[in-house]
């Protein structure tokens, strides 16, 4: 009964927030169907509990159970997020660098509280228990006087309930801890249960039939930008110079485009997918060719350059560097700026091979809540800024400040690619596109980060920016109007469905896995 107060009335403090903020939006709620809410849940825990009583495994569960519930009690009241198994991945697949960008004396001020002060009172505790027989008729009237409590309530008040649910979807999945532990588990019944599927070559039809009059390689340079957010991209109308290096470099700027998820862990095998949004499985994608595979296997070539916390498995099957976090200034140790990436992006692009291919340089961009540490104080145009990893603590202002310059930084990065790609087109046909992984909360209606689920997420996280640019060079070779691309840019609708096909059709690649549809440059060809 402890137990079960304490989850109640402490650890669930986000779904108390949510329960009355969604009983304030009905109309005529009863006072008494309110009241009943924490009875039913005390109850509720209670029987779930006792279970625990009666394997006697009190002192093992509780302890595992409390610190996990405080974790995810302060990273939904604080960040706004659920721990959904799409969250679940984040964590499970997250490096120390990144875990440990999450940690400040807010979280373990609470932790410690609630999550560790409550294991040393259960140790502490002397249980003694009567002789079987008492104690069993005991735990079985506890059980059924629980059981019936919630029965009760809900034979008076089956309709507000499921009024109140049906109204606010999603709301159930912010009680601890008994969605993060469905979520847990759906994560490695994925992960290790149903990751059976042996791995399947798609696309072995592929070819690659250049344009015959073409005289230089194709290159592309594709950056996968991190927690971007097309609302705060001034190509896009936003009321700050965020793009200045690129704007006049003759950069199109895609005003409409979702993501797959809203996490890197969905999104990035997702996009180099052929799924596409709706029929995504990650335990498929992982185990078939996507479309640097496919690219690789006509004779391309393909090379990953990875700034972040890994590719997702993307990469596994082509050349691939990690950015040294030694080298300075650029790099602490754990993790780098990604103006790391410059320093060899000429020859990268040099050494492409004669067939041309295409570059994925997969950067930290806007990664949070360590938002100071993704650019140099000297280019930090918004001030003040949130040099803090807790920053609900800061004001809105500071930490739209501290984003922005996020955002201007991948700017001023893509504008140093272009100008490197630029360089060497009397030798090639360059291009570039850049699109973000998932967007960003900055804690609007209390929101922050990323990675809810995508149902229920806000724009902000799901709506993210693309840009391309494309070199005089490589549009004359591809017959592309510029103007059409543009047209398109600011009145099409699009998502990461159309990476894959996009860079199939840019490069010339053909198979029966490419949808023209989905296919950026198509309608612009002449």
């Amino acid at each position: 009964m402890l137990m079960a107060l304490y989850f109640t009335f402490v650890l669930n403090i986000t779904f108390w927030r949510k329960m009355m903020a969604a009983i304030d939006a009905e109309q005529a709620v009863p006072a008494l169907f309110t009241a009943s809410l924490p009875i039913a849940m005390v109850a509720a825990f209670f029987l779930i509990f006792s279970v625990f009583s009666f394997l006697r495994l009190e002192k093992i569960i509780f302890p595992l159970l409390i610190p996990l519930s405080a974790a995810a009690n302060f990273s939904m009241l604080t960040y706004g997020i659920l721990i959904d198994n799409n969250m679940v991945a984040n964590i499970m697949e997250t490096t120390h660098t990144e875990a440990s960008s999450y940690l400040n004396l807010a979280f373990a001020s609470w932790f410690l509280a609630t999550g560790v002060l409550p294991v040393i009172l259960i140790f502490m505790a002397r249980i003694e228990r009567p002789a079987f027989k008492k104690d069993s008729v005991q735990k079985i009237l506890a059980f059924g006087a629980a059981a019936m409590v919630m029965l009760g309530i809900g034979a008076l008040y089956s309709v507000e309930y499921m009024t109140v649910m049906r109204n606010n979807k999603g709301i159930e999945k912010s009680v601890v801890p008994t969605y993060f532990i469905s979520s847990t588990y759906k994560y490695f019944s994925r992960k290790y249960i149903n990751d059976k599927i042996p791995f399947t070559q798609i696309g072995q039809d592929a070819v690659h039939a250049p344009t015959p009059a073409k005289a230089k390689k194709d290159v592309m340079i594709f950056v996968l930008g991190e927690t971007a957010r097309a609302q705060n991209y001034e190509l896009n109308g936003y009321n700050r110079p965020t793009n200045k290096y690129t704007k006049d470099l003759g950069i199109l700027s895609f005003q409409d485009v979702s993501s797959c998820g809203t996490a890197t862990a969905v999104s990035v095998p997702c996009m180099f997918s052929f799924m596409g949004r709706k029929e995504y499985k990650e335990n498929i994608a992982k185990k078939q060719s996507n479309v640097m595979d496919i690219l690789s296997s006509v004779g391309l070539d393909t090379l990953w350059i990875e700034n972040d916390e890994g590719c997702k498995d993307v990469c596994l099957r082509i050349p691939t560097i990690i950015s040294d976090k030694s080298v300075k200034p650029y790099c602490d140790g754990n993790i780098c700026r990604d103006d790391a990436l410059l320093k060899d992006m000429d020859f990268h692009i040099q050494s492409m091979a004669d067939n041309g291919g295409v570059i994925v340089v997969h950067i930290m961009g806007s990664h949070g809540p360590t938002y100071y540490k993704r650019y140099p104080q000297e280019m930090a145009a918004f001030k003040p800024d949130c040099p803090r990893s807790d920053i609900q603590n800061c004001q809105l202002d500071e930490i739209v400040n501290t984003y922005d310059n996020t955002i201007l930084f991948t700017d001023f990065i893509i504008s140093e690619i272009i100008k490197a790609l630029k360089a060497r087109e009397a030798d090639i046909n360059p291009a570039l596109i850049y699109m973000s992984d998932h967007g960003e909360s900055l804690g609007e209606n209390g929101i922050y980060l990323h990675g809810m689920p995508y149902a229920i997420a806000p724009k902000e996280q799901t709506h993210v920016p693309l840009m391309v640019w494309v070199g005089e060079s490589a549009a004359k070779a591809k017959g592309l109007s510029m103007a059409c691309l543009q047209k398109n840019a600011a009145s099409g609708t699009y998502s990461h469905d159309f990476l894959s096909h996009s860079l199939l059709g840019f490069m010339d690649v053909s198979t029966n896995l490419y949808k023209p549809e989905l296919d950026l440059f198509k309608t612009c060809r002449q």
